[in-house]
């Protein structure tokens, strides 16, 4: 029930055009974070549905991270460290942070969490390929 109420949020944020009206939205975004998290530790096949719905919507409004781009990338990092987590999983928080780096590079590489996360958990997961 959560991931479908999730899932509407961000297809009704995919679906505005104009940015000052998506970001008006913004302080929701935390809370759209915490029931990807609770829905990943509960159900990961919802969570990953949770998931592509960020990924959609940072595609559509990568801006809308501006405030939040370091809670997005602490989540994100620890869902790609995860190795518990299916493959699919692991690979949809690794599209998130590809298309916030697609369109909002500098804030990717200004956050200090890029640094200290993002690459540590994304070079963990490229030394598991055999």
């Amino acid at each position: 029930m959560r991931v479908a109420s999730l899932k509407a949020i961000t297809a009704f944020f995919s679906g505005i055009e104009e940015q000052e009206v998506v970001m008006g939205f913004a302080p929701v975004l935390p809370l759209l974070l915490n029931t990807v998290v609770e829905t990943l530790q509960k159900d990961e096949d919802q969570g990953r549905n949770g998931l592509e719905s960020l990924g959609e919507l940072t595609s559509a409004h990568p801006e809308v991270w501006k405030d939040t781009t370091s809670q997005l990338l602490n989540v994100m990092s620890q869902v790609i460290t995860q190795t518990t987590f299916e493959q699919g999983t692991r690979a949809a928080a690794v599209e998130v942070i590809l298309s916030l780096s697609e369109q909002m590079s500098a804030a990717l590489r200004k956050a200090p969490e890029t640094k200290s996360q993002v690459f540590p958990a994304l070079t963990s997961m490229l030394m598991e390929v055999e």
